[in-house]
């Protein structure tokens, strides 16, 4: 597993793996690991549920968008 650039113990470290498989589980290979990361550390020290906003903004912004039904 590579290394995450936030602490990987509590919570904190908890919730960082979790946005990071959610990201990898709706990119997949399109998932770029280091901007995943500079996404993640260009936003400072921010609340969990405020960083998963963020990262969900970003999955969402570079996943392929669908064709309408």
């Amino acid at each position: 597993m590579g290394r995450l650039p936030f602490a990987r113990s509590g919570a904190g470290g908890a919730a960082a793996q979790g946005d990071r498989d959610r990201a990898r589980d709706k990119l997949g290979e399109r998932l770029d690991i280091r901007q995943f990361h500079q996404v993640v550390l260009d936003q400072g020290a921010l609340p969990l549920d405020v960083l998963e906003k963020v990262v969900d903004d970003w999955i969402a912004s570079v996943a392929p968008q669908r064709a309408p039904s």
